[in-house]
């Protein structure tokens, strides 16, 4: 199995986004994109599906607000 776990908040994280404010991270999450989170999934597939330990093939999980994004990427994809 080859595994990645992409950051989909990368670059949206102000300094010290979880110190003592449990919400922030909730709060970054509901300002995404959702094409712009299938994008960023499809280019993590297309990466993980080239390594040479890969098949040309792939699943995701998720769990909470990753488990909507994957049933998401379910009907995108």
């Amino acid at each position: 199995f080859v595994a990645i776990a992409p950051d989909l908040l990368s670059g949206k994280r102000p300094p010290g986004y979880l110190d003592d404010k449990p919400d922030t991270a909730r709060a970054l999450i509901q300002t995404l994109v959702p094409a712009d989170v299938q994008a960023h999934l499809d280019v993590v597939a297309r990466y993980a599906m080239a390594l040479p330990a890969a098949q040309k093939r792939y699943g995701v999980v998720g769990f909470c607000w990753g488990g909507a994004a994957v049933w998401n990427h379910a009907v995108h994809a």
